[in-house]
């Protein structure tokens, strides 16, 4: 079972952004074509695991790894939420690599500035989950 689950993970790694979800979507349905109460289980299940990732953002780690596991499960089913999580995978790339080079330019007390602002909208982010999961 963890050698599949190797393999497929490599699979998805070596394919190409922006490509990599309708791949594993189309891989998914050749080999194992899903009945209907299947696939509701497991977007059901993705969008459970992803609010868990939302959840765990802040922790160090484990958040982005849930919210990619939850994705792919519901990227598995769903060819719409596949083209939809290729063309995000697209957007967040060219805005990482956007913010590393204002990071990179930036002064130490813009850096801190930086820093503050994206804690600041990272514990909006959790606070807002949490209001949404639990009140």
């Amino acid at each position: 079972m963890f050698d599949q689950l190797k393999q497929r993970w490599r699979h998805f790694i070596e394919a190409p952004p922006g490509q990599r979800f309708k791949e594993h979507f189309r891989q998914r349905q050749h080999a194992h074509p899903s009945a209907l109460h299947k696939k509701i289980l497991a977007i059901g299940g993705g969008i459970l695991i992803m609010g868990a990732g939302i959840f765990f953002l802040p922790a160090p780690g484990p958040g982005f790894l849930i919210l990619l596991i939850g994705a792919m499960l519901i990227a598995e089913e769903s060819f719409m939420a596949a083209r939809f999580l290729d063309w995000a995978d697209l957007r967040i790339r060219r805005w990482i690599a956007w913010s590393l080079g204002v990071w990179h330019r930036a002064s130490l007390p813009a850096k801190l500035l930086l820093a503050l602002g994206a804690v600041a909208i990272l514990a909006a982010i959790v606070l807002g989950a949490f209001s949404l999961l639990f009140l």
